[in-house]
């Protein structure tokens, strides 16, 4: 039986950190839901990649309502949010569509609005970055610190990490893509 404290949300699930945390979540018995935008392109690969390590996928769309009824149907008791964006993409994409302020700010507001909605997240762990400030330098660090604000703005316990770098002892995941 799953311990009703150890059901985790995992919005990111598809980058660098969220799905080396998916993989070593369900390796400590953890029940995990990973979050996949619905328009990946690698959708299905991540499904199966998540499948073999024990996982469940949400396709939710980022809408408040999806995501607060995904999180309530996973009985998410942790939501862990490890969404971000990249210079690259933004290139790739176009600023607007994927800026700093609408995917590492505006996505984590959301998120932490599905949260309250949600009912049963016990905390919320967000994943930001050595910098981030009020008197923050550059785009990336001064939106992280939004996105901060957000989360300390919801009524859900959270935890904010700020690493000043990002490094796997384990690897073994394979890249998709």
């Amino acid at each position: 039986m799953i311990d009703p404290l150890k059901r985790a949300f995992v919005a990111g699930a598809t980058g660098f950190v969220g799905r080396a945390l998916v993989h070593d979540l369900c390796g400590n018995g953890w029940q995990v839901t990973a979050h996949v935008r619905p328009d990946s392109p690698q959708l299905a690969a991540f499904r199966s990649e998540f499948a073999a390590a024990g996982a469940a996928t949400s396709t939710a769309s980022w809408q408040p309502e999806a995501m607060a009824q995904a999180l309530g149907d996973s009985a998410a008791s942790h939501v862990f949010c490890c969404i971000g964006t990249t210079r690259k993409r933004m290139s790739r994409d176009g600023a607007a569509a994927n800026s700093y302020q609408s995917v590492d700010f505006g996505l984590t507001r959301l998120l932490t609005q599905a949260c309250e909605k949600a009912g049963c997240v016990k905390r919320l762990v967000y994943l930001s970055s050595k910098g981030a400030g009020p008197n923050a330098r550059g785009a990336y660090l001064h939106w992280r610190w939004q996105a901060e604000c957000a989360v300390r703005a919801c009524g859900v316990p959270f935890v904010i990490a700020r690493p000043g770098i990002v490094a796997l002892e384990r690897v073994g995941h394979r890249q998709i893509g």
